[in-house]
């Protein structure tokens, strides 16, 4: 899934699953840039947010995505501390993958979000 609209930062969600025998195998969630740049990539951004909150978009993105491979269940993953917002997009996000999953449905998921200014 992707998001249609880039946030104030210049980010969006893009979000995927891989499902084999009926279990997540992979799970890529990530935020990039209007040049396709990853945010978990980005040194700046990630030694800001740290100093800031304690962690960061390659500490955070990581933890999720091994989460819901662990869990399978998006319910399950517990937010990280620090990235709230990205762990809730995460949690509705992969609920509508997994739905669409189960479905047999394998087209993109194109989320028209609403950016706050």
């Amino acid at each position: 899934m992707v998001e249609k609209n880039f946030d104030t930062r210049g980010w969006k969600t893009e979000f995927s699953i891989t499902v084999v025998d009926g279990k997540i195998t992979e799970s890529t969630f990530d935020n990039v840039n209007e040049a396709g740049a990853k945010k978990s990539e980005d040194a700046e951004y990630q030694a800001n947010m740290a100093e800031k909150v304690g962690v960061g978009p390659a500490d955070y993105f990581p933890q999720l995505n091994n989460q819901l491979i662990e869990t399978q269940d998006p319910e399950a993953v517990e937010v990280v501390t620090g990235a709230t917002q990205s762990s809730d997009t995460f949690k509705e996000y992969a609920r509508l993958l997994i739905e669409a999953a189960e479905a047999g449905d394998t087209t993109t998921i194109e989320i028209d979000n609403a950016v706050e200014e």
